[in-house]
Formats: structure tokens, sequence, C-alpha cells
């Protein structure tokens, strides 16, 4: 029987990670339930695996054999191909241009946002990438091409209000992430009703991944209500 002192040490050194890891695992499942037993699998994988942490030769190819249930053979030549594909996806890029792509474009998501509040829809659909992407999780939904999006919502936002969404900017698993915020009903606070990670590349919106389900909300820590004066410029 381990110290008590030694678990709790434990929990309080990964309780600060359950928020992002839950995150996580949902985008992964696309089910809040799913997503947290997951989150319990990961915590007692990393509990059992603890006395490793700090023991260079266990990062080894033996081991990542017997964790895929593989032989060495075949571990290295995973490793080898994930290898390739990534040289491949990237294209000989460097580094440090990778990373300037997925850097934040402020302006333009001021531009989206601005947009979307005032429901100037045509403006919203000229930021769209031609390979833009839309996902609503857990809906198995995926409309893919600037073409389709563009049928997409205007069927979604046709009614679009100026000022019938308000938002809160927040961030998501190191994605930028809008909290829309809209009255239930006239007079009424403005409660949260959707979030949307926002992926922008080469000066473009090319990725938008709604969440609206009122149980998963919660996962990204924003207020229930829009606090005063919060709003993204």
């Amino acid at each position: 029987m381990l110290p008590s002192s030694e678990q709790e040490d434990f929990l309080r050194s990964v309780e600060p990670l359950r928020p992002a890891i839950r995150l996580h695992c949902y985008r992964m499942l696309g089910s809040s339930h799913d997503g947290d037993d997951m989150v319990q699998e990961t915590l007692l994988r990393a509990w059992r695996a603890r006395d490793s942490l700090d023991d260079p030769g266990r990062l080894s190819a033996q081991e990542t054999a017997e964790a895929l249930g593989v032989g060495i053979a075949a571990a290295n030549s995973a490793l080898f191909r994930a290898r390739a594909a990534i040289e491949e996806k990237l294209g000989g890029c460097d580094p440090s241009t990778v990373a300037r792509h997925a850097e934040v474009d402020e302006a333009l998501l001021g531009q989206y946002v601005r947009a979307f509040e005032e429901a100037n829809l045509d403006a919203v659909l000229a930021l769209f990438h031609n390979e833009m992407r839309t996902t609503m999780p857990p809906v198995p939904l995926w409309v893919a091409g600037r073409e389709a999006n563009d049928r997409f919502y205007r069927r979604m936002f046709g009614s679009l209000r100026p000022q019938q969404f308000r938002h809160l900017r927040i961030g998501a698993n190191g994605v930028p992430a809008l909290a829309f915020y809209q009255p239930v009903s006239p007079g009424a606070p403005h409660t949260l009703s959707a979030i949307q990670l926002v992926t922008t590349r080469e000066g473009a919106v090319v990725a938008i991944d709604h969440f609206m389900m009122p149980e998963v909300l919660p996962l990204f820590g924003a207020p229930h209500l829009l606090p005063e004066n919060a709003r993204f410029e």
C-alpha cells in the first residue's frame, strides 16, 4: 500500500492538467462520458508509470513495442514510417516556419468576430479558405470546401441578427477559441450557447469546430454568463 502522502502529491501535480486532458479526450472521442472514462484511464496509467518518468532508459524501443503489443522490429518500422510521413507532410519546411504558421492571426480573428456579431454573413464567408472545414462534435458532420461551407453557413446562420451574439475569447488545446453568448429571451442575460475553435492559415479561416451540446460546454472552462464588458477587439 502506497503512502497517502504520495498519492496526494501525485493528484496535486496532475489536477491542473485535468481540464486540458478532458477537452482533448472529448475532441478525440466525441463523447463527454467516454472522454471522462479516458481521463481516468490516462491518470491511472500515469500513476502506474510514475517511477519511470525520471529513468531515461525507459523513452526505449522495447517499451514502445510492449505498449503497442508488437515486436521491436515492428515498432521501429512504425517509427520510421511516422517520421517519413511527417517529413512528407512538412515538405522539408524549417521547424520555425511551421511554428509561425501555427501562430494566431489576431487581425483575421478580429474581422471574423466583428462580422459574426454584426450578422454580416457575406463578410464572414469572405474570410473562408478554399480548403475550409467545419465540424460539430459529437455530430458526425464534416463540411469540406469553401462552396459547401458557403451553403452550410447560409442555411445555419441565415436568420442571424446584429448583436444577437456576444463573445469571449478563450483557448482550447492551444487553438484560439471563441465562447459565444446570447440571451435565452428578450432582456435576459447573455448565456453561453456555443464555442467555436477557429484555425487560420494563409490569411483565411481554414477550420471551425463548433461545440453546442450543453453538457460539453463546461469542459472549456468558460463562464456560464458573459462577464460585463467582456469583448474581444
